[in-house]
């Protein structure tokens, strides 16, 4: 088993350099980031306290 992860590991470090790997850990840890700042600040300012509000002012319309 720990054979098989060492040649996994190398083979991903074949295909890509320890550079891009960074840097796409380092795009996804902001994404993911700035996704948790946005739910904490939606769930702040009650935007999930009245979910079906929507769908119903839009068939008033």
């Amino acid at each position: 088993m720990q054979e098989n992860m060492i040649a996994l590991q190398q083979m991903i470090l074949s295909i890509f350099n320890k550079e891009a790997i960074a840097i796409f850990v380092i795009f996804c840890g902001m994404a993911f980031a700035i996704a948790s700042i946005a739910a904490v600040w939606a769930f702040a300012n009650g935007e999930f306290q009245d979910i079906e509000f929507a769908k119903f002012e839009m068939l008033q319309e």
